[in-house]
């Protein structure tokens, strides 16, 4: 059982594809993590903004207010007949 499991370990480190997927994820993250700094320097910057976003998250903090939310936007997007 040892063994099938280093086989199968093996074999994922050896795969090209393994290794595109992991640089894409941590492509992925490296974004993430320089979008989440820009914001928080335009934060520092603009206290406005800090408010405004603020305000934008005390909205979505209850499940039932995004529920709400979100079954209008299905409201309003729905075709009329």
């Amino acid at each position: 059982m040892l063994n099938l499991i280093k086989m199968d370990l093996y074999r994922m480190v050896h795969t090209v594809s393994v290794w595109i997927l992991l640089v894409f994820v941590l492509g992925i993250a490296a974004f993430c993590v320089s979008m989440t700094n820009l914001d928080l320097a335009a934060m520092e910057e603009d206290v406005q903004y800090a408010r405004e976003m603020e305000t934008e998250m005390k909205k979505y903090r209850s499940v039932s207010t995004l529920r709400q939310i979100l079954t209008g936007l299905q409201e309003k997007s729905a075709p009329v007949s």
